[in-house]
């Protein structure tokens, strides 16, 4: 009888063990948003508001850019056309959406959306800003910044060299093509001169997303590996600071990252996995969100694709043989 007891007490321990490290790992929950009707699709961005933003095919299989809040989407791109494939360039805490679409013959052009949608003809559009700002190129190859239904090219505010922007916030910071432009104080929103700088004078670094902090995310290769990359500024506003190669995920030699919030946390991939760096001032971890969601859950998440101030999280996942779920992580 005894020897039952403490089998039994032996149980009990190891059941309560498992339960509490499966509390302990599982720092997120999980939700599934579907889809606009097709069988794939990607979340962008995700606003502090909780919108979600990004493309989706529908049930005819056209690619077309969605909103999503609260379980409920919004389907951007038919407000546009079905016809023309649409996809997101950001969300912000206003609900407005940038939004490009592929209209044919060569043409895209880019709309902010907002209950009704307008449109500046034959630009590609790259980034929206919290102040309703919109950054990308036009068709003569120039850069340009959009606010207000009105179209500036960036030589009109100082910036001479050639640029393609891809990140940008709204203090004024601009990223892209290797390179960093930061706003005059003056308030006027032009550019000193020289107007900027290089990421990395050594190689080729592709950017792609960047916080208010100034911190700027990206990528690039050093083979065999491809490393995601962080420009970490030494404070906000302000410019200098330094570049780093993100870690890899275990034995893997690429990873890529896709987005950054003020809290310096980076989503991105390494090895299929998606992953999450963390940056402190002394260290730089990364984990694999897939130890970080309930265990049993079914899916595999493959990319970190955009993350919020409050540390939600748009995930690109795979269940059973589906490649291409949209989830949200939310922290418990």
């Amino acid at each position: 009888m005894k020897g039952f007891y403490w089998k039994y007490l032996l149980a009990i321990y190891l059941l309560v063990a498992r339960l509490s490290a499966t509390a302990q790992t599982a720092r997120y929950n999980l939700t599934d948003i579907g889809s606009l009707g097709g069988s794939s699709g990607i979340i962008r961005f995700i606003c502090d508001t909780g919108v979600a933003a990004g493309t989706s095919t529908d049930t005819n299989g056209n690619s077309l850019a969605f909103a999503w809040y609260n379980g409920s989407f919004t389907n951007i791109g038919s407000v546009i056309g079905t016809a023309y494939p649409s996809d997101c360039i950001g969300v912000n805490s206003h609900n407005k959406v940038g939004v490009t679409a592929n209209k044919g013959g060569g043409i895209t052009n880019t709309y902010m959306y907002d209950l009704s949608a307008s449109a500046s003809q034959n630009t590609v559009g790259a980034c929206l800003t919290e102040n309703d700002e919109i950054f990308g190129m036009d068709s003569s190859n120039q850069p340009f910044r959009w606010k207000n239904s009105q179209l500036l090219e960036l030589w009109q505010l100082g910036i001479t060299t050639a640029f393609s922007p891809s990140a940008a916030n709204k203090l004024g910071d601009i990223a892209g093509n290797n390179a960093y432009f930061h706003t005059s104080t003056g308030g006027d929103g032009s550019y000193p001169s020289p107007p900027g700088f290089y990421l990395n004078p050594y190689s080729s670094i592709s950017t792609c997303g960047m916080n208010m902090l100034g911190d700027v995310i990206g990528q690039f290769s050093y083979s065999p590996y491809n490393y995601g990359y962080l420009y970490k500024v030494a404070k906000p506003n302000d410019v200098t600071g330094v570049g780093v190669a993100l870690p890899l995920l275990g034995s893997a030699t690429y990873a890529r990252t896709y987005c950054i919030n003020d809290q310096r946390q980076i989503g991105g991939t390494s090895g299929g996995r998606a992953v999450l760096w963390t940056i402190s001032a002394k260290s730089i971890e990364i984990e694999d969100l897939n130890n970080l969601i309930p265990a049993g859950s079914g899916y595999t998440l493959t990319q970190a694709n955009s993350i919020n101030n409050l540390g939600w999280i748009g995930c690109r996942a795979t269940y059973g043989s589906q490649t291409s779920y949209m989830v949200i992580l939310k922290p418990n």
